[in-house]
C-alpha cells in the first residue's frame, strides 16, 4: 500500500486519520494520471485500484477529505 507517513509531532486520532485519508463509506474519487480526478468509486475500489489492481495510473484517492 503507498502510505507515507508524516510527522506532526503527535500521534492522529482515528477521526484526524479519517480525515486524511478518506475514512468515509464513499462515494470515493481517484486520481488519474493524464486525466484527474474520477468521482464515484466505492471505497473498496478506489483502495484496488490505489493498491495496483488493473491500473497503474491510479496514484491517489479520497472519500470524505475530498468533499
Amino acid at each position: 500500500m503507498k502510505k507515507s507517513i508524516l510527522n506532526v509531532g503527535k500521534a492522529l486520532s482515528r477521526i484526524e486519520q479519517k480525515q486524511i485519508n478518506g475514512g468515509g463509506d464513499g462515494p470515493c474519487s481517484v486520481y488519474v494520471k493524464g486525466t484527474g480526478w474520477i468521482k464515484n468509486y466505492s471505497v473498496e475500489d478506489a483502495q484496488f485500484l490505489y493498491d495496483g489492481g488493473n491500473d497503474s495510473t491510479v496514484t491517489g484517492y479520497c472519500c470524505a477529505s475530498c468533499r
